[in-house]
């Protein structure tokens, strides 16, 4: 799609264009948005920008704003944060370790099959997010037979058929699929 075709309208939503301007979320990454905003807004590289902290910036001024005030808010009162108020409150802290987290992977042993190429009663999960996507079979006692961790890259269908495929090609027909429970991205 040509950026052209699209009125300035239609990405501002009628706000004006104000230089300093930071340019935050995944598309900042795209070379080609930048240069066709700064061309579409006549903004240059020091007015039309891409901080550094780019795809945690909405979620600080999320957070800032809702420490200011308690009530419950819309996202489009997500616009009134400013520059100026990120500079006057917010505080440097250090970066999160996992230094003392133990995570689940690590706990959990390599599983053994059963001998003599026995079939192995299976259960599969998919856990789709917007995030990640991730597939897991587990035996009838519930031990971890296999499981995939993907990114699910906006493609959940192909992520899921790329785990699925990944079990298959490891386990083969051994497994003997009994059930298949899946949770998607907004379900509780």
């Amino acid at each position: 799609m040509r950026w052209r075709a699209i009125s300035k309208s239609s990405v501002v939503k009628g706000r004006p264009v104000e230089a300093p301007v930071a340019l935050i979320g995944a598309v900042s990454q795209n070379a080609g948005v930048v240069r066709a905003l700064r061309e579409a807004f006549s903004l240059t590289a020091e007015q039309l920008f891409v901080p550094e902290e780019y795809a945690w910036c909405g979620a600080i001024g999320t957070a800032i704003l809702e420490a200011e005030e308690q009530r419950k808010r819309s996202i489009l009162d997500v616009h009134r944060l400013r520059q100026h108020d990120v500079e006057e409150s917010f505080q440097d802290t250090k970066p999160l370790s996992t230094e003392n987290v133990v995570q689940l992977r690590d706990r959990v042993g390599v599983y053994t099959p059963p001998p003599n190429d026995e079939p192995i009663e299976a259960y599969l999960g998919l856990d789709i997010g917007s995030v990640s996507t991730n597939v897991v079979a587990i035996d009838v006692a519930g031990t971890v037979i296999h499981d995939v961790y993907l990114r699910t890259a906006g493609r959940p269908i192909e992520a899921v058929q790329q785990g699925l495929a990944e079990v298959e090609r490891i386990w083969g027909s051994r497994l003997k699929i009994c059930g298949v429970g899946r949770r998607a991205a907004g379900a509780n």
